[in-house]
């Protein structure tokens, strides 16, 4: 095995000769990295109006509900209210409970009803208005 001994100046030489390959080689990595990231953003920017954030979606796409089915929808709701209160006067998070809603879209719902005189505050929550039609005058 021969040992090779190298002049300082030489072996100098040598370290700028991979030091200059290597400055190329990370110029060349910036520019391809660069190219990847503007390619990213232009696939994920999808013609949005600039915040790629908003660009697509990540999910399915919700349809929006249309006025009448939002409306059907509300009217049924309100319906299985009024069906619960012919038994008996309710608090808000019975009614929710049992139509398997929300306490607070409950709440309003009594207050919307409430408004047309459908039902009326007792003190141990709603019952409807007037007269239950479903209970025997007591005799």
């Amino acid at each position: 095995m021969a040992i090779i001994f190298r002049e300082p100046a030489q072996e100098a030489e040598g370290e700028m000769i991979g030091l200059v390959e290597l400055a190329q080689k990370f110029v060349a990595l910036s520019a391809e990295l660069e190219e990847t990231r503007n390619e990213m953003r232009a696939a994920l920017m999808n013609g949005s109006d600039g915040n790629p954030t908003k660009a697509g979606s990540s999910g399915p796409h919700k349809k929006r509900m249309d006025r009448e089915a939002l409306l059907a929808q509300s009217k049924a709701a309100e319906e299985r209210v009024i069906v619960l209160l012919r038994e008996k006067p309710m608090r808000p998070s019975e009614i929710a409970k049992a139509t398997r809603g929300k306490l607070n879209t409950t709440r309003e719902r009594l207050q919307r009803l409430h408004k047309r005189g459908v039902v009326e505050p007792v003190a141990d929550g709603w019952q409807l208005a007037g007269a239950n039609p479903t209970k025997l005058p007591s005799l």
